[in-house]
């Protein structure tokens, strides 16, 4: 095991890192948005700003599961109003999403918070 100043870094990392799952869970565990899959697909969604994409893209952003339970997660995002549903203009036969104002707030609150443990972290 690693001593000294190393391992102190990794144990306030790690710190940070417990109070960011930490902070999840309470932003996200009422309505069962605590799955890691969510976590991908609300980052992945943040980072496209203000873009809508298509379902299939949003599928994509859940690594690891299968289509049938992408579907069925997006699905109950859009239900609980984490993300909104559009028209396509492009193809009127598909739908876009993209993040809600509700979830944007709510997930940038939970990235600010965060940060300030990462700092604390880094500063260590």
């Amino acid at each position: 095991m690693t001593t000294g100043r190393k391992h102190k870094e990794r144990q306030c990392f790690v710190a940070a890192l417990r109070n960011l799952d930490g902070r999840w869970g309470a932003s996200f565990h009422e309505d069962d948005f605590y799955d890691l899959h969510y976590s991908d697909l609300f980052t992945q969604m943040w980072q496209q700003g203000d873009r809508a994409v298509t379902r299939s893209e949003a599928y994509a952003m859940m690594r690891n599961i299968s289509i049938q339970t992408a579907k069925k997660y997006l699905n109950q995002a859009i239900e609980n109003g984490y993300l909104l549903e559009l028209d396509n203009p492009q193809d009127r036969r598909s739908k876009l999403v993209k993040m809600s104002p509700k979830l944007q707030e709510r997930f940038e609150r939970l990235i600010d918070e965060s940060l300030k443990d990462f700092r604390m972290a880094l500063k260590q």
